[in-house]
């Protein structure tokens, strides 16, 4: 049952934006699972807290319940705050319904009903046939917008795109002699850093790779980093064997899509470098993406972070293969001679023609401006201009604030 806003008190909608700050510090850790924040509270006092760090670790709700056992409470009627629902299954983790109805929690508060077509309200079902007073919905569009990737990845069984963009001011993402290094500033490349180690794949073109010999890893300073796997669109194996891309495959996992007919003799040597070389089928537009998307989603991937040069973008976009658009909008002028626009042709003749898009957040990041923004649909164009901030509800990263 999905209960209305007005159902929750103040208090409420206070403990669930804790909970889901809480499931952001696992951001890119938790995958394939959803990130979860749970908040166990007796009275108006927090007694335990805790969130899904990793696949196959403990649960939130079991990690809320450890940590007020352990602090020496009890938690029989207590109430509990989870951003998702409770798991009625067997996984790598016992169902957390058996937990909270062992343990005799009074109240069960959640953000988002399970979209796990398996699991889909019958978490909540089942704590109500135990006795537990159970109440869904409560700042659910946030709780949504926060596991996007999960709900795209176990609905759809698709992983969620997301194209990253840095360009001009005018529009440009390099000049007539293919310079962009470097168009946004150092606090915004810093922030691409952050989304590669949050993504579980960068996806690019072959004309990236030969202009620019990128690594694509991520090098944030910190313990917990990791680097996502490279997914390389190059139909005509154009790669160099020299390329970093290569020479680090053994390192970081390495996909090259390429076309049926390609030399087999350089297939035998990229695969012998550790590059998984998959073979694909073309379409109107080159290699079929969407038959590269469903590759990746059987290869585990359930969210990729596009770094390509305007021809992949606009493929992408042609074809409504994505879910969200990252623009780094530098204060810069570039101009048309020569220079390379963001987007190639669209065959666009009409404004009503136009991709939509629906703007969730702007906000300054070094001397650009960040923009986020979603594909506009008919369901979401009834809803332009109120699409949760979710910043109110869980803040940007320290290092990335002003």
């Amino acid at each position: 049952m999905r209960e209305t806003q007005t159902m929750f008190s103040d208090f409420d909608i206070k403990m669930m934006k804790k909970a889901i700050r809480l499931a952001e510090k696992a951001r890119g850790r938790t995958s394939p699972n959803p990130l979860v924040g749970a908040i166990l509270v007796s009275g108006s006092e927090i007694i335990g807290q805790g969130y899904h760090r990793k696949a196959g670790e403990d649960h939130a709700e079991v990690v809320a319940i450890k940590d007020a056992e352990k602090r020496g409470y009890q938690v029989a009627g207590s109430t509990m705050y989870v951003t998702l629902e409770p798991c009625p299954i067997q996984g790598q983790t016992p169902p957390c319904t058996d937990l909270l109805i062992q343990k005799e929690i009074g109240r069960v508060i959640i953000g988002l009903t399970d979209p796990n077509p398996r699991v889909n309200g019958r978490g909540a079902e089942t704590l109500r046939k135990a006795g537990i007073e159970v109440a869904a919905g409560l700042l659910e569009e946030e709780a949504r917008r926060q596991n996007e990737i999960f709900v795209k990845h176990i609905t759809k069984r698709m992983p969620f795109v997301a194209i990253k963009i840095a360009m001009s001011l005018d529009g440009k993402v390099a000049t007539r002699t293919y310079d962009s290094r470097w168009i946004s500033s150092a606090e915004s490349r810093k922030m691409v850093h952050q989304l590669r180690n949050q993504y579980d794949c960068v996806l690019t073109g072959i004309g990236t790779v030969l202009r620019d010999d990128p690594l694509l890893n991520c090098r944030l300073d910190t313990r917990d980093r990791r680097d996502p796997v490279r997914a390389i669109l190059d139909s005509g194996l154009k790669i160099p064997l020299d390329s970093r891309i290569v020479q680090s495959a053994g390192q970081i996992r390495t996909i090259i899509f390429t076309a049926m007919d390609a030399d087999e003799k350089k297939k035998d040597v990229l695969k012998r470098k550790g590059v998984d070389v998959v073979e694909v089928e073309p379409d109107e537009y080159g290699l079929s993406l969407g038959h590269i998307l469903k590759n990746l989603y059987e290869k585990g991937i359930t969210s990729i972070l596009v770094e390509a040069g305007p021809r992949v973008v606009t493929s992408l976009l042609r074809q409504n293969l994505f879910d969200k658009l990252l623009f780094f909008v530098a204060p810069l002028i570039i101009g048309n001679h020569g220079s390379r626009p963001l987007v190639e042709d669209l065959d666009i003749c009409l404004i009503r023609e136009a991709k939509g898009l629906l703007l969730n957040r702007v906000r300054r990041v070094g001397a650009d401006i960040f923009i986020e923004a979603y594909p506009e649909s008919k369901e979401s164009s009834r809803v332009r201009g109120e699409l949760p901030d979710l910043r109110e509800t869980y803040p940007e990263p320290e290092e990335q604030r002003s």
